[in-house]
């Protein structure tokens, strides 16, 4: 048995125990840190997630090894994210945390099709570099993860999220984005541009917004659009009675209930 494989024992077997690695993992990075990158990287690395939670506080040191070792780093975050197992979500915020700008943090989380990695990342652009985070999401609608930009752009109110989804094509993303718009902040200002934007195809993307609407509120902000468009009046009928006939049940189990 060699050296290496009696440390991936010993590392093994305390974590079984509920023992603390940090100091072997520790020493290992001062005095053998190439050994240390191998059990976090190679072929035989330690697959235990309790490992995974314990290399955490050494990321920074890690990666200073990387580039010698001729590892790119958004290789090296994918294995470990492999390894991960219920710690994925832990590992994606601190990835998030170091590396939110990087150009291949958006393949990265593309590769694990996850829409609440994406919301999360969109959401720490905002936070940290609000001029550059439409560029990150114009980058994961092209990628398909409409449903995250919506999300996102409903929770920071960005309308202009609506545009980046119905230039790739997602016009009920838009639409529904749209709608949460008006709902929150009871404005349409972004309606005359997305008109302009989509020409004769605007009444089209009214017709979805009206399918998105669930309060009178809403429909009275879309009215002064959908009067441009007197083929839309059987379908804003339609929704009327629709939200009538819900209306009238709610009020009726509420006196069933009473």
């Amino acid at each position: 048995m060699n050296h290496q494989e009696s440390l991936r024992i010993t590392i093994q077997e305390r974590l079984e125990q509920g023992k603390s690695v940090e100091g072997i993992l520790s020493q290992l990075l001062e005095r053998a840190p190439y050994t240390l990158l191998d059990l976090v990287f190679g072929p035989q690395a330690i697959q235990d997630e309790r490992f995974l939670t314990a290399i955490l506080v050494f990321l920074e040191d890690i990666e200073e090894l990387l580039p010698l070792s001729r590892i790119p780093i958004d290789q090296f975050y994918h294995r470990l994210l492999s390894l991960a197992g219920s710690q994925e979500a832990m590992l994606i915020e601190r990835l998030l945390e170091r590396h939110f700008s990087k150009d291949w943090m958006v393949d990265l989380l593309r590769r694990f099709q996850s829409g609440r990695y994406v919301f999360n990342h969109l959401l720490f652009w905002a936070e940290n570099d609000e001029e550059q985070v439409l560029e990150c999401a114009a980058q994961y609608v092209s990628l398909g993860f409409a449903a995250a930009v919506e999300q996102y752009a409903v929770e920071k109110r960005e309308s202009e999220a609506i545009f980046l989804l119905l230039e790739a094509g997602f016009c009920e993303f838009a639409a529904r984005v749209c709608v949460n718009l008006i709902k929150s902040e009871g404005e349409t200002y972004y309606m005359e541009r997305t008109a302009a934007v989509l020409g004769p195809q605007f009444s089209q993307f009214l017709e979805l917004c009206l399918g998105c609407v669930q309060r009178t509120s809403e429909l009275k902000a879309l009215d002064v659009y959908l009067r441009w468009y007197p083929s839309l009046q059987p379908v804003l009928i339609k929704k009327i009675k629709k939200m009538e006939r819900r209306r009238k049940a709610g009020g009726a189990k509420a006196v069933n209930r009473g």
